[in-house]
């Protein structure tokens, strides 16, 4: 597994968040399957399209500077916390394409600091934990008739450190904090430890959610010294994984399109390497992932396994995880997006789109993988016969020798299906338009159905088509779901066309009438984004 990341798609979500007041900063960061949402330092929200990414949108709010967001898992409501303690729940309705509207603010964190957010998987409750180890539930109703009744947040614990990660789970909430793990019956409203160690230091918590019916319910802790106890619905430690010596393995570069690739290939130390990880991240149903100040690290944990870790990716100020995809914000308002490829799928990507040299690059760092995949079918003979053929052009002779050695090793490669594939992005696509041996005419007849097949599709669109038929049939897990490029994926139940900002959008130089230049909320009444949004 590798961590890849599209120069183009970074660039165009850079392009779209930076339409905001300069002075403005960005503090935290939620994504669903299509929407961005950035918290900010004015006390807005910052809302984008971080697939197809050109407009914001601004949320203004008037309880302070943002410290956390998150989405409900049912993509109608937005909760957002300020430093001072406020949360505040925003509810979209994109049926009847109203504006969103502030549906509850709780002060029961007043004075405060508020460390996580957490939705149950109906988004009919919200969990916040604090700087004082208090955790408390907060009731959404679905419903406007619900809604009239108000019914009053509930404390549900209260402990003796800062809250560090809370996460939710068939009605039980694990609550991470410095010194403990909780396990939380939500609705007997009753909790016990988790292991009886305790711990000092920011380390996370989360669920690993079923993988099937009769699959349990996994949570994974961090310990100190590059440990990780596994435990399961009830709350008992089964196992405690031990990745000191995993990690002496060398890190593991971000495969970009937009500069060359540098794997590392010292030799493992022999010396164990001890790691504090912090919050965890479950990445589908069989993927957690860590960071600290200096690295990521993405785990296998039921095997357990360290598939990779990386330092090119530092200084993180918040992240957020959609299926495979990572979105990092990192100082001065960057924002990267990164996902998580099988190697022979990045390896594809980079050569329909034409990035020869890192997918020669990849292909030789991880010849055994590419290898396996030629032999089993996945990868078409023709690629590496294309990829050699295509290095032939450049005068890195290592590169040719060791594609060479690869080729060699893989066995006879059979000459490419048709002459006229002189480019990598042909030769793959004309793979996705399956032609009937019988019917096979000229060149020239085969390339002008595959023109009128392209003329059809955006390149996105058929690489997504190529790549659904050959490496996204199973999901990462292996378990059989939606693909990830399929239609239903790339939609969303919310977008931000189907919402009203025509209030809020911002004008060319990225300010809001209710924002002064340096982006403070104007809040002394008029339209300003001092006013409740309420109608």
């Amino acid at each position: 597994m590798i961590l890849s990341e599209c120069s183009d798609d970074t660039e165009a979500i850079q392009r779209t968040i930076s339409k905001k007041p300069k002075r403005v900063k960005y503090t935290c960061i939620d994504v669903t399957r299509s929407l961005l949402v950035l918290g900010a330092s004015s006390g807005g929200l910052y809302l984008a399209n971080w697939r197809r990414p050109n407009d914001i949108q601004l949320l203004v709010g008037k309880e302070g500077p943002i410290c956390k967001v998150k989405f409900s898992p049912t993509k109608q409501a937005l909760a957002c916390a300020s430093e001072n303690g406020l949360v505040v729940i925003w509810k979209f309705n994109t049926k009847q394409r109203e504006r969103p509207e502030r549906q509850r603010v709780s002060s029961d964190h007043r004075g405060s600091k508020v460390t996580s957010l957490c939705w149950s998987e109906s988004g009919e409750k919200l969990f916040v934990g604090d700087s004082d180890g208090r955790v408390t539930v907060i009731n959404v109703p679905l419903s406007k008739t619900l809604d009239l009744l108000s019914i009053p947040s509930d404390t549900l614990m209260t402990l003796d450190s800062e809250v560090i990660q809370l996460d939710y789970c068939l009605r039980k909430l694990v609550v991470s904090t410095k010194t403990q793990c909780y396990l939380c019956d939500t609705i007997k409203k009753n909790y016990s430890e988790i292991g009886s160690k305790p711990r000092d230091g920011e380390f996370g918590a989360c669920f690993t959610h079923p993988r099937g019916e009769n699959d349990d319910c996994l949570i994974y802790c961090c310990r100190p010294r590059s440990r990780m106890w596994e435990v399961n619905s009830a709350g008992q430690v089964m196992k405690t994984h031990y990745f000191k010596t995993q990690l002496t393995q060398a890190p593991t570069p971000v495969v970009s399109d937009s500069h060359d690739l540098c794997f590392d290939t010292a030799q493992p130390s022999d010396s164990e390497i001890n790691v504090n990880f912090g919050k965890l991240y479950p990445i589908c149903s069989e993927y957690v992932m860590a960071y600290t100040s200096r690295a990521v690290y993405v785990f296998q944990p039921r095997v357990p396994l360290l598939l990779l870790w990386t330092q090119d990716i530092r200084d993180i100020v918040d992240i957020s995880v959609y299926k495979r995809h990572i979105l990092v914000l990192q100082p001065g308002g960057v924002v990267r997006k990164l996902t998580l490829h099988r190697v022979v799928e990045c390896a594809a990507r980079l050569f329909i789109h034409n990035h020869i040299q890192q997918c020669t690059e990849l292909c030789i760092h991880y010849s055994t993988e590419v290898r396996g995949s030629v032999e089993e079918g996945e990868l078409p003979l023709s690629f590496v016969h294309q990829l050699r053929n295509t290095a032939d052009t450049c005068d890195n002779e290592p590169y040719l020798t060791a594609l060479t050695t690869l080729i060699n090793n893989i066995g006879p490669i059979s000459p490419p299906v048709s002459s006229h594939c002189d480019k990598p992005a042909e030769m793959f696509r004309g793979r996705i338009h399956v032609v009937n041996p019988s019917k096979v005419g000229s060149d020239e007849e085969d390339e002008a159905e595959l023109s009128k097949l392209r003329s059809t599709l955006s390149a996105d669109e058929s690489l997504d088509r190529l790549l659904m038929q050959r490496f996204d049939t199973q999901s990462l897990d292996g378990s059989d779901n939606t693909s990830l490029f399929s239609a239903d994926f790339r939609s969303d139940s919310v977008s931000l066309s189907s919402l009203k900002f025509d209030t809020w959008s911002l004008d060319s130089s990225g300010h809001h009438q209710g924002e002064t230049e340096d982006g403070v909320l104007d809040t002394s009444g008029g339209s300003g984004g001092g006013q409740d949004c309420r109608r």
